[in-house]
């Protein structure tokens, strides 16, 4: 009564549909405290997010709103194999605005304005863990979430000065020689939206 540690109260045979707790709270206190008690790390529910990607069971919420205020430059990741259950630690936070994220056989990109990011690590049900955030490009950018394409274990973007690939290791430039028409098409892209 009025405590704050759960207790398994009994179970529930497929297809009933009422169950009635009779338990008294002296019994209660006697039987088997439930999973969040633990160590194990509450499941709060997803943040509203502007770009969101699953990758090696992992689901990324990227550029995120909490309440009133929108985190940018912040992205979270659900536990493994569970991806509503976002404990709020499991971020890490870069320095560029996040435009989009993907991923890249098996490992997490995470592209901003200017920078591009592989995302490393994770965290278990505990907490334990963490994210490391390893900058990959200095200047491609990204310049939006919706011209970032997978393909045969590499992504595709349109970047800042032309379009660009990664296999999650390195960034490469696919486009040399149209680097003002880019700009041209990028601004009046811009110019239109």
């Amino acid at each position: 009564n009025n405590g704050t540690t759960l207790y398994k109260i009994g179970d529930v045979t497929n297809g009933t549909t009422v169950f009635t707790d009779n338990v008294s709270d002296a019994t209660c206190a006697t039987g088997d405290e439930l999973y969040t008690n633990g160590g194990i790390l509450e499941n709060d529910a997803p943040p509203r997010a502007k770009y969101i990607h699953m990758c090696d069971k992992v689901m990324t919420y990227a550029h995120i709103k909490e309440g009133s205020e929108v985190q940018p430059n912040t992205y979270i990741v659900s536990s493994e194999d569970d991806p509503d259950s976002v404990p709020a630690a499991n971020r890490s936070t870069v320095e560029d605005t996040i435009t989009g994220t993907s991923s890249a056989a098996g490992v997490r990109i995470i592209l901003c304005q200017k920078h591009i990011y592989r995302s490393e690590g994770k965290f278990d049900d505990t907490g334990r863990g963490n994210l490391v955030d390893v900058r990959i490009s200095d200047t491609a950018g990204c310049i939006s979430n919706r011209s970032i394409v997978q393909c045969q274990g590499r992504i595709f973007w349109a970047g800042n000065d032309g379009f660009y690939t990664t296999e999650g290791n390195q960034v490469q430039k696919l486009t040399k020689h149209i680097n003002t028409r880019y700009k041209l098409w990028r601004d009046n892209l811009s110019d239109t939206q």
